[in-house]
């Protein structure tokens, strides 16, 4: 089954941070991307990262406009969870 979603998941001062449940042995961790205005869409949403993350937080670049952030967390076979949280 797909990975449980993140957690909590909040603006820290220049840092995304969440909360993740005890992991499954298959979590490869979690892919954070940004969406321009005040919703995301995970389809149409920016990568801001290469490769996977492997915890929070995350340190944000400098970042101008407004953007929605979405989490999700990914397994080892690339099947994300079943939700995109929005944060930030």
């Amino acid at each position: 089954s797909p990975p449980a979603t993140p957690i909590n998941f909040r603006l820290e001062d220049d840092r995304l941070a969440w909360d993740y449940p005890p992991p499954p042995p298959d979590l490869d961790g979690f892919e954070l991307r940004r969406s321009p205005g005040a919703t995301g869409n995970w389809q149409t949403a920016l990568e801001m990262h290469a490769g996977v993350l492997a915890a929070s937080p995350f340190i944000l670049p400098v970042i101008y406009n407004e953007w929605t952030f979405l989490l999700a967390a990914i397994d080892t076979s690339g099947r994300f969870g079943l939700d995109a949280v929005n944060g930030g």
